[in-house]
């Protein structure tokens, strides 16, 4: 997807002896617009043609694919390349889709921070005329100022104890949305490392954030009905990093409410999460009456000292939880000294940033890793499908990401496992790798409607009432006498 554009020669027509598929290609690159990142021309150069190579061409036992490298009769290199890897370095994703300008991007997060570099609007044309949504004014959240022709919608529907705004107090949805969406924004760093351009996935897609979280917990009546809204308002696009999954479906708001999205064709990218347990912060464990209610089946946070750590973790154990993290609030650091707990346990310095300027602890921007994160990457690139194939459906969609990924990372080694570093399972590693520039052309395509997806849950013999819960329609397994699980056009 890089930006550069390049002007591309067949050198040799005729296609090399040992790799039929392959002809050489003399590529001419602007090298003015190389990222900082990369140290030389070289080690660019190969990064460009892994971005493109065809996954079903064996780069392991192929040679080099990169054999001459240029720098005075031209700028560029000579490489080996199949026609359809030609044609995507030739006019790369970004700008064949526009940078995903007509897609509207739904977020069901914890708000969002409108002042983020990110969200600026410049460049961006007029807002998508078929948008119905708005922002809503909210606690420091004026919604004439925060939003712009790139944040477009902002609503909140958290009703507990948080500030009623669709403004960020976590910094999960700020991220997220970025991730999607966020404009690009030069001179990015964390404390100087990975220095160069931020930017989203899809870099002009709008933004709506539908604000459904508090900082460890999302209500289920919150999240239906920031979904309801955004399939009202108008988006193309769900991204929904929310630790749901677990339930069967017709208990799950999460899948009744992405149902209800597939049903009026907008994709939806959801973190699907695995068996974890919930946070709860209890303040000062010693001195809450209820915390032996509060800490089972939970990794509970607590305020604590050198003194008192090692008795919150006899109680915490007593009170059946199943892990510790305890916060420091010794501004002499004693107490993040190494403890002996009889559960899994973590002490935490709370000494947070301030607020002030000249604090050297405040960042623009962050890295994070995990599912929640990996989500809105996939929404980015559903995105740009979208912008090419405005016509396909969101299973369309799908299938083009899931046949065409790999098993294989960026360096064309094994995908691996990050909590262990050993090779990932199959099902760890899904569909694999997603691969932008070859969903565009996927060749075959695995195309269902909802009613497909009905039949299937049918012949799982979901009952009557479960069905109607989930799809909330009368007799919905009425068409699907005879159907097994097998029918599902799934890739």
């Amino acid at each position: 997807m890089a930006l550069t554009f390049f002007i591309i020669f067949t050198f040799l027509v005729s296609p090399i002896v040992s790799e039929p598929l392959l002809s050489t290609y003399v590529v001419h690159v602007d090298t003015k617009t190389r990222p900082s990142h990369y140290l030389t021309h070289d080690e660019w150069y190969n990064s460009m043609i892994e971005s493109v190579l065809d996954n079903t061409i064996d780069s392991n036992s192929a040679s080099p694919r990169i054999f001459y490298s240029y720098d005075v009769v031209l700028q560029g290199f000579a490489a080996r390349l199949t026609d359809q890897e030609s044609k995507r370095l030739n006019y790369g994703l970004w700008p064949k889709s526009n940078f995903g300008d007509d897609v509207i991007i739904g977020l069901v997060d914890t708000g969002i921070w409108p002042e983020s570099e990110s969200f600026n609007d410049n460049d961006l044309g007029p807002i998508p005329s078929r948008w119905k949504g708005k922002c809503v004014d909210g606690i420091a959240f004026n919604a004439t100022r925060s939003c712009n022709r790139k944040l477009i919608g902002a609503r909140n529907f958290v009703k507990g104890n948080n500030i009623q705004s669709p403004r960020d107090q976590d910094g999960h949805g700020t991220h997220t949305a970025s991730t999607a969406a966020g404009a690009e924004v030069a001179g990015a760093n964390v404390f100087s490392f990975a220095k160069g351009k931020a930017r989203g996935i899809v870099s002009k897609a709008r933004i709506a954030m539908y604000n459904a979280c508090e900082k460890t917990s999302c209500a289920d009546s919150d999240v239906l009905a920031a979904i309801e809204c955004a399939i009202k308002d108008g988006v193309d696009i769900l991204s929904l990093s929310l630790e749901y999954g677990s339930d069967p479906f017709y208990e799950d708001p999460v899948a009744i409410g992405t149902f209800a999205a597939v049903k009026r064709n907008i994709s939806v990218a959801w973190r699907i999460s695995g068996k974890s347990y919930p946070l709860v912060y209890i303040g000062n464990c010693l001195r809450k009456n209820n915390a032996r209610y509060e800490a089972k089946g939970k990794i509970v946070i607590c305020n604590t000292s050198r003194f008192e750590a090692p008795t919150n973790g006899i109680l915490i154990q007593k009170a059946n939880g199943v892990g510790l993290i305890q916060l420091n609030h010794d501004i002499e650091g004693q107490g993040l000294r190494a403890m002996a707990y009889t559960l899994p346990s973590a002490t935490l310095g709370d000494i947070s940033t301030t607020r002030l300027k000249m604090d050297p602890r405040r960042v623009k921007f962050n890295i994070l890793s995990g599912t929640s994160m990996a989500c809105p990457h996939l929404a980015g690139v559903a995105a740009l499908v979208r912008s090419i194939h405005p016509d396909w459906s969101p299973a369309a969609i799908k299938s083009a990401l899931m046949t065409t990924s790999t098993s294989f990372d960026n360096a064309q080694l094994p995908i691996i496992k990050s909590e262990d570093m050993e090779l990932a399972t199959p099902i760890s590693i899904g569909a694999g790798h997603v691969n932008p520039e070859s969903a565009i052309d996927p060749g075959l395509i695995y195309d269902v409607d909802t009613s497909d997806y009905v039949k299937f849950l049918c012949s799982l013999n979901y009952t009557e009432k479960q069905m109607k819960l989930f799809t909330n329609e009368a007799n919905p397994c009425s068409d699907s006498s005879g159907s097994t699980p097998l029918d599902l056009n799934y890739p």
